[in-house]
C-alpha cells in the first residue's frame, strides 16, 4: 500500500510507469494523494477491463490475427 512520503521511484515501480510520469502528476496539482488515487483507479480499471475481456472471450489465449494461405 502506498502512503504519503513514499519515494517517487517506489511509486513509479508500483504503477509500472516512469519516474517522469509521477513527477508530471505531482507538478500538475499540489494534491498528490488525489492524483495517486486517480492513477490507482485507472490501473485497477485496466485490470478489470482485461479480466472482463478474458471472461467474455472465454479464453485466456490472446486472439492472434489469422494468416491467410492465399499469398503462400
Amino acid at each position: 500500500m502506498l502512503e504519503e512520503g513514499t519515494p517517487v521511484r517506489a511509486i513509479a515501480r508500483h504503477f509500472n510507469v516512469g519516474v517522469a510520469t509521477i513527477d508530471r502528476i505531482k507538478n500538475i496539482s499540489a494534491c498528490v494523494s488525489r492524483n495517486l488515487s486517480v492513477l490507482t483507479a485507472s490501473r485497477e480499471l485496466g485490470q478489470v477491463n482485461r479480466i472482463h475481456k478474458i471472461a467474455v472471450s472465454g479464453s485466456r489465449q490472446p486472439s492472434w490475427p489469422r494468416l491467410s494461405s492465399r499469398g503462400l
